[in-house]
């Protein structure tokens, strides 16, 4: 498992990042030559409303999206790709990125065992409270063991309703919809499910499966990793995840040596011939997990994150 996990930022400064383990040698992504000078910031787009999605076409470099099924993500996927072209865009220029709930562990047992003992720490009303939340409704006053009532699906769709995220809205309701489950059925089967956004609950052979799939059905251009628990999550992905990917071709085997912003959106403009370079270095070493972090001031003024 990773054990040495280097991270930083900084405006204006040299910065490394590393993560690395006992057991094999750190990857290791060096911005010297690469990144201290200004750049116009990632436009990256949230929320699944119409308008949202044409400003995703016309301006965003990337959407943080909210799908709970393959079909729903596909349609998402062409209608923003599609908004790109008619504007005069490449369509590979906008990235949509949903985000994925993750449970892994190793066999779908233990996952799902892992994940039902993190969902029961919390109290019996935190997932009522959130379905409230989500879809901008009292849900407390829904029977439990009823399915839910259509006035209330329809509510929830509607532009005009100001409860919630609109994109976690429709995610849900097509959930909904398509498995017509009680409330109670419902908020059991987010554990594995997802919820707004959609989760994947299993081992990480069967999680590379499934990022392949939609990676190849064109759903998706990558996905929004949230790990249910930091940071051991992370080390699953690091180390047994990310591998599995690159033997299938689906992920890089070299070091990073360019920041997301030119590996990932090479064509914005960089700045003139002769831009000043400050030399400054802001680095993160997380050697346990009890390690606090403080901040660092550089010399050139960038602020990073440290804990030795």
């Amino acid at each position: 498992m990773a054990n040495d996990l280097r991270i930083a930022y900084s405006s204006f400064c040299t910065t490394t990042i590393s993560i690395g383990s006992r057991s094999r040698a750190a990857v290791q992504i060096d911005w010297t030559e690469y990144w201290n000078e200004p750049s116009p910031p990632l436009l990256i787009q949230a929320g699944g409303s119409a308008a949202g999605r044409r400003l995703a076409g016309t301006r965003a470099e990337g959407v943080f999206a909210a799908e709970l099924t393959k079909e729903g993500a596909i349609e998402h996927y062409r209608e923003v790709k599609g908004y790109a072209a008619a504007a005069g865009r490449s369509p590979g220029d906008v990235k949509i990125l949903p985000g994925v709930l993750l449970s892994l562990g190793g066999t779908e047992e233990e996952a799902r065992r892992r994940s039902d003992e993190l969902h029961d720490l919390g109290p019996t009303s935190y997932s009522v409270q959130w379905l409230s939340g989500s879809l901008g409704i009292d849900a407390s006053v829904l029977p439990l063991d009823e399915p839910f009532p259509e006035d209330v699906l329809r509510q929830a769709l509607d532009p005009a309703f100001a409860g919630g995220s609109i994109g976690f809205r429709q995610s849900i309701v097509k959930q909904i919809r398509a498995t017509r489950p009680t409330v109670r059925e419902y908020l059991k089967q987010t554990r594995y499910a997802g919820s707004g956004h959609h989760g994947f609950v299993g081992t990480p052979e069967q999680f590379a499966d499934h990022v392949e799939d939609w990676w190849r059905s064109g759903a998706i251009d990558g996905f929004n990793l949230q790990p249910d628990v930091l940071a051991d999550g992370l080390e699953v992905i690091a180390d047994e995840v990310v591998p599995l990917l690159r033997r299938r071709g689906l992920f890089r085997h070299a070091p990073w040596t360019r920041p997301s912003r030119s590996r990932r959106w090479p064509r914005v403009p960089r700045a003139p011939a002769g831009w000043p370079r400050l030399p400054c270095t802001v680095t993160t070493r997380t050697t346990s997990p009890a390690a606090s972090p403080r901040p660092t001031i550089c010399p050139a003024g960038g602020r990073g994150w440290s804990s030795a």
